[in-house]
């Protein structure tokens, strides 16, 4: 026996649900053949003021200058920001440097204050760093060894005035990971702002006493006080704030 046929309508709906199926999954050679816009990006990237890299990069294509032992210390800056990487043999990216051979020490040659904040920050938290302080002698004299995943801080130990030479060594324990050794002026300045803001070395921020200057001082008059100061006004106006600057050789 032969299927009666189908009503028209049913056969135009099929037809309908068909076309739709088929568009959907891509048939009839459909879609856009305008390629997507390209645009380009171009600039410079400079980094903050006293802001430092790691000698021995992990990078294969950079120049690595050691620092892995107190007699090749890398000399840094106060008051300062150094990037880096330490790691365990086998531990790290396959293609990178530092992962057959071992980067397991970097150590830094500062000169600081007596309770000055030291902050290491890990960039992994599957690795183990410690931060070690040695005194000129090379003894130790203050440690910090958190578990892994730990950020490490140490206070410079003593009640000295003045500056005095440091090694600073960041140590990995286990694993591998990039880090931020970050240099402070305290405790209470570091847990005030985390060392976050900006600090430009010779700027300083001055307001004079209201019976020393009034809104009404002139520009001429407002230069002559700062030069007297051994300062140079930059920025702000009489009656409120302003940004100046030592003058070339002042001493603090």
């Amino acid at each position: 026996m032969m299927p009666k046929p189908l009503p028209q309508i049913i056969r135009h709906l099929l037809f309908v649900v068909t076309s739709i199926f088929v568009m959907s999954c891509g048939g009839g050679g459909g879609g856009s053949s305008t390629p997507p816009a390209t645009y380009s990006i171009s600039g410079s990237i400079l980094p903050s003021n006293g802001s430092r890299v790691d000698s021995d990069v992990n990078d294969p294509t950079m120049t690595a200058v050691t620092n892995n032992a107190i007699s090749s210390a890398q000399s840094i800056t106060n008051l300062t920001t150094v990037g880096g990487f330490v790691n365990q043999t086998g531990f790290g990216l396959s293609n990178s440097r530092y992962f057959t051979a071992v980067d397991t020490s970097d150590y830094y040659s500062v000169q600081l204050m007596a309770g000055q904040v030291i902050n290491l920050t890990l960039a992994l938290s599957t690795a183990n760093l410690d931060l070690i302080l040695y005194d000129s002698s090379e003894t130790s004299v203050a440690t910090s060894t958190s578990p892994a995943g730990s950020n490490e801080t140490i206070t410079v130990p003593g009640s000295f005035s003045g500056s005095r030479n440091f090694f600073i060594q960041v140590l990995a324990v286990s694993g591998a990971s990039n880090y931020t050794l970050k240099i402070g002026l305290s405790t209470l300045s570091l847990a005030l702002s985390e060392m976050d803001q900006d600090f430009v070395p010779g700027e300083i921020i001055v307001r004079f006493k209201d019976d020393q200057l009034t809104s009404g001082v002139s520009t001429d008059s407002l230069q002559a006080r700062a030069s007297q100061l051994h300062l140079k006004a930059m920025a702000g106006a009489p009656g409120r704030s302003m940004l100046m600057r030592l003058d070339e050789g002042t001493q603090l």
